[in-house]
């Protein structure tokens, strides 16, 4: 029934197409009569036309999968125009009586009789305008008509799937080696051009349609004259040049070029497919940089630099390549940058990464806010403030700077704060942590962003850890826990560093649960020595290094990279496990099976015997609608495929909801690896939603007043989110609210750091505690 009705859609479809087809006719009838011999008509090959026609009614995949048997012989069925014949002859368009499904007559132009078979089959009329020459059946249907027709019909249609786009063609398999065939490499990325000739168009701008990135057809030279803007010159002379762009070898013929200008960035203007200008870019500059933003990078010496059109990031050490924005790492001088008119071209990357640094973002005392109203600090050694383009002054230790939004010294861009010695500490006299007054080693930088004075700690890695371990783990938890902690904090600083994710705020991280908690705890002995102990040693997975995630504890099993919609396949060494080393595996995505394991209170678990190994969280149905319906809007417009919104046919969908009215019942629908709810459905008087992944699960049902009793039979309150996903719900007698029976208390993906703790009781090492966590890895030296 369901291919019937597409059949009577695409025969719905086809018919206007011979509608607007019929009166096309009438259009080369005209011509004809105004004495234009019918050997000068340019026409269109049946192939070209199926091609065209098939793209509109369907995508290409279509056309491959959904063929049921080819038509065309063995040796012809891989031509590239067979699938889009075949198409149209599965569906009722052709047929091989009338066109043989062979290479000889997709060659052949189209005719009439194709035409006025596709007419009667769907009932339109083909007769002839009084006082007009029919066409003969095997009259070749003009090229300008077919494609007027085929615009005509495009426009009539509700939905358009064709693209009409400008493209610059720079590059097919003819003179770009690492292209594959029948594609063509354009300023607006690869196509495909099955059937068509691309080379005519080198260095040229021409209107194409196409759908899903497969050219049908070339309507027009829109221009001969192409700029080509901030290619890498890899070398020349003797009239030719070598370039690379957009990762892409291509040599140019250069009349009397014979001066090597290899390792310059450069324009290249074309006209009519040569080489008419080569404009040199040799001005640079270089200096670490403070902050990539969307149209500047700010770097040290040269304050705000402005991004120029075209903008290309190019690795020029080792093998030639292609870099973007995100590998311009804050904090470091990886790059020189190429300037012209004041504007920065390219940032060419001229060596590999080696970490010494990181730079953290500091949040405001109470972690809600990376800006700061005003700011209050001092150092216990003599200290200099630098601002502006070369001002400084130096203050006496303990003098106390008080540094409001609208302060002169922050007028002129980045204020740093650097101590006489780095042995020094500066104290952020503004903002409280757990233990009081933070101090932090390294620099401070300061700027004023519009909704605040933005803070900035650039420290060596090392000391950052020493920082970050005793505030992520109690030090009671010994140090081969410590020593497993500070392996995997510095393995996840690092990945950070690499993806550069805070480099608008000149950062790498910020201080909170965000990233890894830094400064909360004063630095501790024992965690100095775990990061000492294990020096520059990182966590990779074959020789690359991983995102080492680590959280507070399990409920006895920890689970993979599912639970943030990411693809388990790309973080292998992230896997569900038991936190025993019993061999037997538990299903968990099954309902009953994890009711009795989280029943189970004793199960021998690395980390069983810590509170948050089990935990339980009464809420009536009063309290589940206020949470819900509470942070519902604001939620989703942050996330807004967390949540889906039930259709009146039962299916589910992105939806924009402030509250689904008072809540009546609720089931968990799926489980993940582990037991972690990948899916909860609510049902409210006014919505039903279906609630996605662990990170809305516990927001939407978290809050501050829930009152979560622990394993240990104390209770808890202040908590924002629940303690974890792994939880079932258990209804009250009275159906008037549920029991959330769970365990754990965090994400549940790596490390548990509960369980490294009892692994170390166990007598465990932390090279031990690194292998059972993570999979297939090896410890690595950084530096």
């Amino acid at each position: 029934m369901r291919q019937a009705k597409k059949r009577g859609a695409a025969k719905r479809i086809a018919a206007a197409v011979i509608g607007i087809l019929v009166i096309a006719a009438v259009i080369f009838f005209v011509k004809l009569d105004m004495g234009k011999e019918k050997s000068e008509v340019e026409t269109v090959t049946r192939a070209a036309a199926s091609k065209a026609l098939a793209l509109a009614l369907t995508d290409q995949k279509t056309c491959l999968t959904a063929l049921e048997q080819s038509r065309f012989s063995e040796a012809e069925k891989s031509n590239w125009y067979a699938k889009y014949m075949d198409y149209l002859y599965q569906n009722g368009y052709l047929t091989t009586e009338l066109v043989p499904a062979t290479a000889a007559a997709a060659g052949e132009p189209l005719t009439y009789a194709e035409y006025r078979y596709i007419a009667e089959k769907l009932g339109i009329s083909t007769e002839t305008p009084e006082g007009m020459k029919p066409a003969m059946d095997n009259e070749k249907v003009p090229k300008d008509v077919w494609w007027q027709t085929f615009d005509q019909w495009l426009t009539s249609l509700s939905e358009n799937p064709v693209e009409t786009s400008e493209l610059t063609v720079y590059g097919t398999a003819s003179n770009l080696k690492t292209i594959a065939p029948w594609t063509v490499y354009t300023d607006r990325g690869t196509y495909g051009f099955e059937g068509l000739s691309m080379d005519r168009y080198m260095d040229r701008t021409i209107r194409v349609q196409a759908r899903d990135g497969e050219i049908f057809r070339v309507s027009e030279i829109v221009s001969e004259q192409v700029l080509y803007q901030n290619v890498w010159i890899e070398q020349s002379g003797g009239g030719f040049m070598s370039t690379f762009y957009d990762g892409y070898y291509r040599s140019f013929a250069v009349e009397n070029l014979q001066d090597n200008y290899g390792g310059t960035l450069a324009d290249i203007q074309m006209s009519e497919g040569q080489v008419q200008k080569v404009t040199l870019k040799k001005d640079s500059i270089k200096g670490k940089v403070l902050a990539v933003k969307e149209t500047s990078i700010e770097i040290q010496g040269y304050g705000d630099v402005p991004i120029g059109d075209n903008f290309r990031v190019y690795k020029t050490y080792g093998e030639l390549g292609m870099q973007s924005r995100d590998d311009i790492l804050v904090g470091y001088d990886l790059q020189q940058f190429v300037v012209a008119d004041g504007k920065i071209c390219a940032a060419l990357t001229t060596r590999a990464l080696e970490t010494s640094n990181i730079r953290v973002l500091i949040r405001n005392s109470d972690f809600s806010s990376i800006y700061h109203d005003s700011v209050t600090f001092t150092a216990d050694v003599p200290f200099t403030l630098r601002y502006g383009e070369d001002k400084s002054e130096t203050f006496a230790a303990e003098t106390v700077i008080d540094l409001p939004k609208d302060s002169p010294y922050l007028q002129e861009g980045r204020l740093s704060i650097e101590t006489e010695s780095y042995a020094g500490n500066i104290r952020l006299m503004s903002v409280d942590r757990s233990y009081g007054t933070p101090s932090y080693r390294g620099t401070m930088e300061f700027t004023k962003a519009e909704s605040g004075i933005l803070i900035v700690n650039d420290l060596l890695l090392e000391d950052y850890l020493c920082r970050v371990v005793p505030s992520e783990m109690p030090v009671s938890y010994g140090l081969e826990a410590l020593k497993a902690q500070a392996v995997c904090a510095r393995s996840y600083a690092y990945k950070q560093i690499e993806e550069n994710a805070c480099r608008e705020y000149g950062a790498h991280v910020d201080d909170s649960t965000t990233y890894q908690v830094y400064n909360n705890s004063q630095e501790q002995p024992l965690a100095n020595e775990a990061v000492q102990a294990t020096y520059g040693q990182i966590i990779t997975h074959q020789g690359q290094p991983i995102t080492a995630y680590y959280f507070s504890t399990s409920c006895g099993h920890t689970t993979d990279m599912s639970i943030w919609n990411g693809d388990p396949g790309a973080f292998p060494y992230i896997q569900g496990r038991l936190m025993a080393d019993s061999p037997d595996a538990v299903d968990l995505t099954n309902e009953d099976n994890f009711r009795k394991f989280i029943d189970d209170q004793d199960y021998p678990a690395y980390d069983s015997t810590y509170a948050w190994f089990r935990w339980r969280v009464s809420l009536s149905l009063k309290e589940l609608t206020d949470r819900i319906n509470s942070g519902l809007g604001s939620y989703t417009d942050n996330n807004p495929d967390s949540v889906l919104v039930q259709k009146a046919d039962g299916s589910f969908e992105q939806q924009k909801i402030s509250s689904i009215g008072k809540v009546s019942s609720m089931e968990v629908t799926q489980r993940g690896i582990g037991g972690v709810i990948n899916e909860l459905v609510v049902h409210g008087s006014e919505h039903t939603i279906k609630i996605l992944k662990q990170s809305a699960v516990r927001n939407l049902l978290g809050d501050a007043q829930n009152i979560i009793k622990k394993k240990d039979g104390t209770e808890v309150t202040d908590k924002a989110l629940l303690p974890s996903a792994y939880f079932y719900l258990s209804a009250w007698e009275d159906n008037k609210g549920y029991d959330l029976v769970g365990g754990g208390n965090g994400h549940g993906a790596g490390m548990s750091q509960n369980a490294a703790a009892g692994m170390a009781l166990a007598g465990k090492n932390y090279e031990e505690m690194i292998q059972f966590f993570y999979k297939d890895v090896e410890l690595t030296a950084l530096y």
